[in-house]
């Protein structure tokens, strides 16, 4: 009887007698659905349960994790892949994180005013989830690209002072410099102590 019930409230009576390999990628994520109604538990966790389905297969199977939700006392948990606009706007509460902080949790519409108090306003006509995508993952590449430039500029300024060092001091400070300013610096002039830069216009090179 409760498989019947689960059956019939996923509204897969149409292919209760196929075998699992015939039916459609949507009617497989609502029998696995299924699967975890026949213990009737009060939450659901969800892995990106729309992952593989068209937009209009992805829509009817948040219509059911809603009508679940709203009309069968189930909480329902889910993170999402890529969701369509229709999708986004049927959640009651999203939560963004990025580097494992929270960086909004309420509706998905108050969460683009929040976008537009901050000073990422939405543009017209764009989806909402792709917006707060695109200001998430940019924000970490930024971050990493900024980093790694830092990086190489302190290492190119301890570099040329370095070698400043060498002019005005003499051999002993230059002598030691300990790293290569790029593929340029090729060896260490035993006379000198200064780097022998190649020029890579003239065969000839500086000292």
């Amino acid at each position: 009887a409760e498989v019947q019930k689960v059956i019939a409230l996923l509204r897969l009576e149409k292919c209760q007698d196929t075998p699992i390999m015939l039916v459609s990628g949507g009617e497989k994520k609502r029998v696995n659905i299924g699967t975890e109604l026949l213990t009737n538990p009060s939450i659901i966790m969800l892995d990106e349960p729309t992952s593989g389905l068209d937009s209009t297969s992805a829509v009817a199977l948040i219509d059911l994790l809603v009508s679940l939700a709203h009309y069968h006392g189930k909480t329902i948990i889910t993170s999402i892949h890529q969701p369509s606009s229709a999708v986004f706007h049927k959640f009651d509460n999203v939560l963004f994180l990025a580097d494992g902080c929270v960086v909004y949790y309420g509706t998905p519409c108050e969460s683009l005013g929040y976008c537009k108090k901050m000073g990422y306003p939405c543009p017209d006509g764009y989806n909402g989830s792709d917006h707060w995508m695109d200001l998430l993952v940019e924000d970490s590449a930024i971050s990493e690209k900024d980093m790694v430039q830092k990086q190489v500029e302190v290492k190119n300024g301890e570099t040329e002072a370095l070698i400043q060092n060498g002019d005005k001091e003499g051999s002993s400070t230059a002598s030691s410099f300990p790293i290569k300013l790029d593929s340029t610096v090729e060896a260490v002039d035993v006379e000198s102590g200064l780097p022998s830069i190649s020029n890579t216009d003239s065969p000839s090179s500086a000292k």
